[in-house]
Formats: C-alpha cells, structure tokens, sequence
C-alpha cells in the first residue's frame, strides 16, 4: 500500500448544517417549523435558518430560495483545524480532483 491509502480520515465530530434549495420557501417554512417544530433562529425574503429544540448552535438547517429544489451542501464539524486538509490526502486519486 502506498502512503495515500493508508493517510488517517479526518475526525469528523458531527454534522454541522446542511443546506437545502427549495423552490416554494413558503411551504418549506410550513413543513420544517409548522410540522416538524423547527425553530426560526434568522430569516429573510430568501432563506430560513433553523434549529432543533436541543440544539446549542445557531443553526443546522438552512433553506433558501431556488430554481431547483436540491441539496447545495453538507457541512460538519471536525475536531481539529488539520482535519479540514485531510481529505484531500486520504484518497489516492486526491492529487487529480485538487490539481496537487
């Protein structure tokens, strides 16, 4: 095996927030805080930050307005600044997707 194989993942701790693209913010806002009890912690004519009720964060979901309804990202936490690089190192064909 060659070091990039064998190169430690990172020490993802938990997600963090995802954010959603939704087409109607209006429904969106009534099936995540009227249905599921989502708390309003920002809003603006185009987005919604929400968070659970045991939640220490701002937020962990945010929706905003968009053409397409889909999943824009993904983020989590990580346990220390290191581990945001490691990715790019733990896989062997990192090199070709990063340019490195």
């Amino acid at each position: 095996m060659n070091a990039s194989s064998t190169a430690q993942a990172p020490d993802v701790v938990r997600s963090a927030y995802a954010q959603l693209a939704v087409t109607d913010l209006g429904a969106a806002r009534w099936f995540w805080v009227d249905m599921l009890g989502f708390h309003v912690q920002y809003e603006d004519t185009g987005s919604l930050y929400l968070r659970g009720t045991d939640e220490l964060t701002h937020h962990s979901l945010v929706l905003r307005k968009g053409d397409l309804a889909a999943l824009d990202h993904i983020a989590y936490r990580v346990r220390t600044p290191d581990d945001v690089d490691r990715p790019r190192s733990s896989s062997p064909d990192s090199a070709a997707r990063y340019g490195g």
